[in-house]
């Protein structure tokens, strides 16, 4: 595994890179495909002096990506949390290819059942309407009106498609093109 270690916002001493390389380096016999470790430690400046060392790994594994992030008061009591986490992560994902493994091959050993075939997604429903612009304001009520969790539409303000959807907090969000 490759390990790659930076530092912002102090100077990195010879210990802390070779104990983070050291606990960094154990994750590899919980999933030996780990390719590379990009650990980033960073000093920030915050009122609580607990939480002003911060420990960022992300480990890259076979088209996978897992990532943790800590604070501390120490450096290493945030790599020690970091690692226990991405550790849980790590477990959590072997467990999902193994259980995914274990049903391929039981499908394929068990006589006369054939392997499920891939989902074809398709569409099963058109719609088509005409849209008038409305503002914001008016999409709420129009889409409180029909029942529904999400609302298309042509914003009058701005003159482009917006999408305004039903947030769990009881509020209301609103998806605008970012390319404008």
């Amino acid at each position: 595994m490759d390990i790659q270690i930076g530092a912002k916002g102090f100077e990195l001493r010879d210990n802390l890179e070779e104990y983070a390389r050291e606990k960094i380096g154990h994750l590899q016999k919980y999933q030996p495909g780990i390719q590379t470790a990009r650990v980033e430690l960073a000093k920030e400046k915050t009122k609580s002096l607990a939480d002003q060392n911060v420990v960022q790994v992300t480990l890259s594994l076979n088209g996978a990506t897992i990532r943790s992030q800590e604070r501390a008061a120490s450096f290493q009591s945030a790599v020690d949390a970091a690692t226990l986490s991405l550790r849980k992560q790590l477990e959590r994902f072997k467990g999902r290819v193994y259980r995914v493994e274990q049903r391929s091959r039981r499908q394929m050993k068990e006589p006369g059942i054939a392997p499920a075939p891939p989902r074809a997604l398709r569409i099963t429903r058109r719609k088509s309407f005409a849209m008038k612009p409305v503002s914001p304001e008016e999409a709420i009520e129009e889409m409180e009106a029909l029942g529904h969790d999400f609302y298309f539409f042509v914003n009058a303000e701005t003159n482009v498609y917006n999408v305004l959807y039903r947030r769990r907090n009881g509020g209301y969000g609103l998806i605008e093109p970012a390319n404008q």
